[in-house]
């Protein structure tokens, strides 16, 4: 889980030093790299143009990371996921 939060970080800050803004949200409290998952937080992101990365899974042992970014891309309708 916590290497998903450290890919995250890694590719915000390719995403940053082009001039993106981002986000990164973990399912558990993760210092200041990363907040703790709320709808209402990211879809604030979304509405100021950011690039939002979820990471952490879903904070649970014994299920994959991809369940937790499939259960994000439920909550908050998304049209895509990225995987890489």
């Amino acid at each position: 889980m916590l290497a998903t939060i450290m890919n995250c970080i890694y590719v915000s800050e390719i995403f940053r030093s082009e001039g993106i803004d981002t986000a990164i949200y973990s399912a558990f409290a993760c210092g200041d790299m990363a907040e703790l998952f709320s709808k209402d937080k990211v879809n604030e992101s979304f509405s100021k143009g950011k690039v939002v990365f979820f990471g952490g899974g879903t904070g649970h042992p014994h299920f994959s990371t991809d369940t937790g970014i499939v259960l994000r891309a439920i909550e908050m309708d998304v049209d895509m996921i990225l995987l890489a």
